[in-house]
């Protein structure tokens, strides 16, 4: 008995772990002059590259790539704004939109 309840635990986590998809987040970093090598390090010293995470659904997805647009407090004088859009399985999220407002606070902060 105890094994049956078991088995039939372990098969209802299955369902929530086969619908994950594909989160892939187009990241384009613009750099504070003279900070591009500190700034693209995080995309392998590029200013653009993709950034892949499962996700739920396009709207878990969506909420994915407007956090990645936090321009945290110690870069701010590094990377001076961010363009990110986002697919979920290959489809374009929200109409492929780029989800960092340019006018965000935590942008343009070079000086």
């Amino acid at each position: 008995m105890r094994k049956a309840l078991l088995s039939l635990t372990l098969l209802s986590l299955l369902p929530s772990v086969a619908l994950a998809g594909e989160c892939v987040l187009n990241v384009t970093r613009v750099a504070c002059p003279g900070h591009e090598q500190e700034s693209y390090e995080k995309c392998g010293g590029e200013a653009t590259c993709e950034e892949v995470k499962k996700s739920a659904s396009s709207d878990a997805c969506a909420k994915e790539a407007l956090k990645a647009c936090d321009n945290s407090a110690d870069r701010q004088k590094i990377t001076k704004s961010k363009a990110i859009t986002a697919k979920f399985d290959d489809t374009p999220v929200e109409g492929g939109k780029n989800f960092c407002d340019e006018g965000r606070a935590d942008f343009n902060k070079c000086g």
